[in-house]
């Protein structure tokens, strides 16, 4: 249920148990039209009341029969997104990208390149996911967790709105976690890394920056594992701290 101002809605009706997508907006503050609907998705385009701001955004439920994950395929390689325009493209897409997509070994390999190379075929950029690695679960005693979910832009999008964020909520009922697009156009500002040529003098400084470089990252992609030893040696800021304050006493 909706509160009462989500008043214009499109919909895909489902088969059964499975599939059906919709989308939902106010009215008052957004004119919206259906530009396409297939047995995959339905695309909305979005025109703002309150300024000139307009963008797509197309709701997507794959299937998830073999054969049916191949035609989708298919059908998502040749999407043509224009760089000039803003579009989400989110949905549950029943594919992972890479076996880090599970928690168990297997997966079909073949699906997961087909489906990278739709992603990079059409120019589309991946939204990251805070918090969570997978988005479905079997709802077993010893359940099957993967990621299935996905939320891809366009290159523009990235320009016009580059602090954009999904954020998972609280799963309570489906097999599927409810996440929620966090759009904003400022990017926010981080903690600087400064690296001190002093640090070098300093006898425990080769020590931990082994410690933190050894950490386990747990993924298994090679340039994954490289930026997340990186990201260790930047991100743990008790060592760094502590280093800090014994290279400047060292120095003085």
């Amino acid at each position: 249920m909706c509160p009462p101002s989500f008043d214009l809605f499109e919909a895909l009706p489902s088969v059964g148990s499975s599939g059906g997508v919709i989308i939902i907006w106010k009215s008052s503050l957004f004119h919206g039209n259906l530009i396409f609907q297939n047995f995959y998705a339905i695309s909305v385009e979005f025109f703002s009341k309150h300024n000139d701001a307009h963008w797509i955004i197309t709701n997507i439920y794959a299937p998830c029969t073999y054969t049916g994950k191949r035609e989708f395929l298919y059908w998502f390689s040749n999407i043509q997104m224009p760089d000039s325009i803003n579009w989400l493209v989110v949905g549950d897409f029943n594919l992972c990208r890479s076996p880090d997509d599970r928690n168990r070994l297997g997966g079909d390999l073949s699906e997961m390149l087909l489906f990278n190379e739709a992603i990079s075929s059409g120019g589309q950029v991946e939204l990251p996911l805070k918090g969570r690695r997978f988005t479905w679960s079997n709802k077993q005693q010893s359940p099957l967790l993967e990621r299935l979910d996905w939320f891809l832009t366009s290159a523009c999008w990235t320009l016009s709105y580059p602090n954009t964020v999904v954020y998972p909520l609280i799963n309570e009922t489906s097999d599927h976690v409810p996440c929620v697009i966090n759009i904003s156009t400022s990017i926010p500002k981080h903690f600087l890394f400064c690296f001190e040529n002093y640090w070098l003098e300093h006898s425990d400084f080769y020590s931990v920056v082994e410690q933190s470089w050894s950490a386990p990252t747990n993924v298994s992609d090679v340039a994954k594992v490289v930026s997340a030893k990186f990201k260790n040696l930047k991100s743990d800021p008790q060592k760094l701290e502590k280093v800090t304050l014994q290279l400047k006493d060292y120095h003085c």
